[in-house]
Protein backbone atom coordinates (compact mmCIF):
# COMPACT_ATOMS: atom_id res chain seq x y z
CA UNK A 1 0.00 0.00 0.00
CA UNK A 2 2.35 2.27 0.73
CA UNK A 3 6.40 2.66 1.34
CA UNK A 4 8.77 4.64 3.30
CA UNK A 5 12.44 4.62 4.29
CA UNK A 6 11.54 3.11 7.60
CA UNK A 7 8.91 0.32 6.78
CA UNK A 8 5.86 -0.04 4.93
CA UNK A 9 2.54 -1.04 4.86
CA UNK A 10 1.07 -4.49 2.82
CA UNK A 11 -2.39 -5.43 2.35
CA UNK A 12 -3.34 -9.24 2.33
CA UNK A 13 -6.17 -11.65 2.24
CA UNK A 14 -7.10 -14.28 4.73
CA UNK A 15 -4.98 -15.14 7.62
CA UNK A 16 -1.82 -13.36 8.47
CA UNK A 17 1.00 -14.36 6.81
CA UNK A 18 2.90 -13.91 9.31
CA UNK A 19 2.95 -13.21 12.99
CA UNK A 20 3.54 -10.04 14.83
CA UNK A 21 6.84 -9.63 15.67
CA UNK A 22 8.27 -12.16 13.39
CA UNK A 23 11.00 -10.89 10.42
CA UNK A 24 11.39 -12.13 7.71
CA UNK A 25 13.34 -11.21 4.14
CA UNK A 26 11.66 -8.86 1.74
CA UNK A 27 11.99 -8.40 -1.70
CA UNK A 28 10.19 -5.15 -3.13
CA UNK A 29 10.33 -5.64 -6.81
CA UNK A 30 9.19 -4.45 -9.68
CA UNK A 31 9.44 -5.79 -14.00
CA UNK A 32 12.93 -5.54 -13.69
CA UNK A 33 14.48 -4.26 -10.08
CA UNK A 34 14.26 -5.94 -6.82
CA UNK A 35 15.04 -4.51 -3.48
CA UNK A 36 15.81 -7.16 -0.92
CA UNK A 37 15.28 -5.97 3.00
CA UNK A 38 14.89 -7.53 6.02
CA UNK A 39 11.76 -6.87 7.84
CA UNK A 40 9.93 -7.32 11.22
CA UNK A 41 6.32 -7.25 11.76
CA UNK A 42 5.32 -4.21 14.10
CA UNK A 43 1.33 -4.57 14.32
CA UNK A 44 -1.63 -6.42 11.67
CA UNK A 45 -4.76 -5.25 11.58
CA UNK A 46 -7.69 -7.12 10.16
CA UNK A 47 -10.31 -5.81 8.19
CA UNK A 48 -14.00 -5.82 8.83
CA UNK A 49 -16.55 -5.95 5.98
CA UNK A 50 -15.06 -2.86 4.21
CA UNK A 51 -11.58 -2.81 5.51
CA UNK A 52 -9.02 -4.92 4.58
CA UNK A 53 -6.54 -7.04 6.50
CA UNK A 54 -3.27 -4.64 7.10
CA UNK A 55 0.43 -5.31 8.47
CA UNK A 56 3.24 -3.18 9.27
CA UNK A 57 6.28 -3.64 8.54
CA UNK A 58 9.79 -2.36 9.58
CA UNK A 59 13.09 -2.75 7.97
CA UNK A 60 15.47 -3.63 9.85
CA UNK A 61 19.55 -2.54 9.57
CA UNK A 62 18.66 -0.94 6.36
CA UNK A 63 21.44 1.57 4.85
CA UNK A 64 20.82 4.78 3.89
CA UNK A 65 21.39 4.16 0.03
CA UNK A 66 18.79 1.26 0.05
CA UNK A 67 16.10 2.97 2.23
CA UNK A 68 16.31 5.47 -0.36
CA UNK A 69 16.17 3.04 -3.63
CA UNK A 70 12.75 1.58 -1.39
CA UNK A 71 11.51 5.06 -1.54
CA UNK A 72 12.10 5.36 -5.25
CA UNK A 73 10.55 1.98 -6.35
CA UNK A 74 7.65 2.28 -4.42
CA UNK A 75 6.96 5.93 -5.52
CA UNK A 76 8.16 5.70 -8.81
CA UNK A 77 7.79 2.33 -10.05
CA UNK A 78 11.85 2.56 -10.35
CA UNK A 79 15.13 2.74 -9.12
CA UNK A 80 17.48 5.32 -10.41
CA UNK A 81 21.53 5.19 -9.48
CA UNK A 82 23.71 8.38 -10.45
CA UNK A 83 27.06 6.62 -9.84
CA UNK A 84 28.52 3.41 -8.85
CA UNK A 85 28.84 4.73 -5.47
CA UNK A 86 25.16 4.03 -4.50
CA UNK A 87 21.65 5.16 -4.92
CA UNK A 88 21.13 8.99 -5.36
CA UNK A 89 19.42 10.88 -2.50
CA UNK A 90 17.14 13.23 -4.43
CA UNK A 91 14.10 11.46 -6.19
CA UNK A 92 14.46 10.85 -9.80
CA UNK A 93 12.18 12.18 -12.51
CA UNK A 94 9.28 9.66 -13.78
CA UNK A 95 9.90 8.45 -17.50
CA UNK A 96 7.53 10.78 -19.80
CA UNK A 97 6.94 8.43 -22.37
CA UNK A 98 5.65 5.42 -19.45
CA UNK A 99 3.91 4.70 -16.67
CA UNK A 100 5.81 3.25 -13.78
CA UNK A 101 5.61 -0.61 -13.91
CA UNK A 102 3.55 -2.17 -10.90
CA UNK A 103 5.55 -2.39 -8.17
CA UNK A 104 5.06 -5.81 -5.80
CA UNK A 105 6.85 -6.94 -2.20
CA UNK A 106 7.08 -10.59 -1.81
CA UNK A 107 7.99 -12.10 1.48
CA UNK A 108 10.42 -15.09 1.12
CA UNK A 109 9.92 -18.04 3.49
CA UNK A 110 12.40 -20.15 4.49
CA UNK A 111 11.76 -23.89 3.45
CA UNK A 112 12.13 -25.70 7.51
CA UNK A 113 12.21 -28.95 6.09
CA UNK A 114 15.10 -28.80 3.70
CA UNK A 115 17.23 -27.10 6.39
CA UNK A 116 16.37 -30.29 8.43
CA UNK A 117 16.89 -32.66 5.19
CA UNK A 118 13.92 -34.17 4.92
CA UNK A 119 10.51 -33.67 2.99
CA UNK A 120 7.54 -31.92 3.56
CA UNK A 121 5.50 -35.71 4.06
CA UNK A 122 8.34 -36.61 6.89
CA UNK A 123 6.35 -37.57 10.24
CA UNK A 124 7.20 -36.33 13.46
CA UNK A 125 9.17 -38.98 14.13
CA UNK A 126 11.22 -38.54 10.81
CA UNK A 127 11.70 -34.76 12.00
CA UNK A 128 13.45 -35.87 15.74
CA UNK A 129 15.78 -38.25 14.29
CA UNK A 130 16.44 -35.62 11.87
CA UNK A 131 16.97 -32.87 14.43
CA UNK A 132 18.80 -34.89 16.69
CA UNK A 133 21.08 -36.36 14.01
CA UNK A 134 21.92 -32.97 12.94
CA UNK A 135 22.15 -31.54 16.99
CA UNK A 136 24.81 -34.13 17.44
CA UNK A 137 26.99 -32.81 14.54
CA UNK A 138 26.49 -29.06 15.30
CA UNK A 139 26.15 -28.16 18.72
CA UNK A 140 28.72 -25.65 20.13
CA UNK A 141 29.70 -28.43 23.07
CA UNK A 142 31.14 -30.68 20.06
CA UNK A 143 31.63 -28.56 17.22
CA UNK A 144 33.40 -25.31 17.79
CA UNK A 145 33.16 -23.56 14.16
CA UNK A 146 31.21 -20.64 14.22
CA UNK A 147 29.58 -22.46 10.53
CA UNK A 148 28.71 -24.89 12.90
CA UNK A 149 26.54 -22.62 15.42
CA UNK A 150 24.77 -21.11 13.00
CA UNK A 151 23.19 -24.32 11.25
CA UNK A 152 22.75 -25.34 14.89
CA UNK A 153 20.48 -21.90 15.56
CA UNK A 154 18.69 -23.07 12.22
CA UNK A 155 18.04 -26.49 12.26
CA UNK A 156 16.73 -25.49 16.16
CA UNK A 157 14.28 -22.88 14.77
CA UNK A 158 13.07 -25.32 11.90
CA UNK A 159 12.43 -28.33 14.89
CA UNK A 160 10.90 -25.65 16.94
CA UNK A 161 8.71 -25.04 14.17
CA UNK A 162 7.73 -28.68 12.47
CA UNK A 163 7.75 -30.52 16.24
CA UNK A 164 4.41 -28.71 16.45
CA UNK A 165 1.69 -29.77 14.71
CA UNK A 166 -0.45 -26.43 15.08
CA UNK A 167 2.50 -24.53 13.75
CA UNK A 168 3.49 -26.61 11.23
CA UNK A 169 -0.02 -26.78 9.95
CA UNK A 170 0.06 -22.69 9.78
CA UNK A 171 3.75 -23.18 8.11
CA UNK A 172 2.41 -25.47 5.29
CA UNK A 173 -0.18 -23.00 4.81
CA UNK A 174 2.15 -20.36 4.45
CA UNK A 175 4.40 -22.61 2.07
CA UNK A 176 1.47 -23.16 0.10
CA UNK A 177 0.01 -19.46 -0.15
CA UNK A 178 3.74 -18.39 -0.80
CA UNK A 179 4.12 -20.86 -3.94
CA UNK A 180 1.39 -20.23 -5.51
CA UNK A 181 0.67 -16.11 -5.94
CA UNK A 182 3.17 -13.50 -4.20
CA UNK A 183 2.12 -11.49 -1.34
CA UNK A 184 0.32 -7.98 -1.79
Amino acid sequence: MDISASGMRVRFSGAAPLSKGTTATVAVTNEGQSVRVTARVVWIRRGGLLRANEMGLQWVNVRPGIAAALVQLGRFGFVSTQDASGFQDAAPEPPQAQASPPVTARIEVEDLYAILGVEATATYEDLRRAFHAGAQQLHPDRNPSPEAAVRFAEISKAWKVLRDADLRDRYDKLMARCSSRPAA
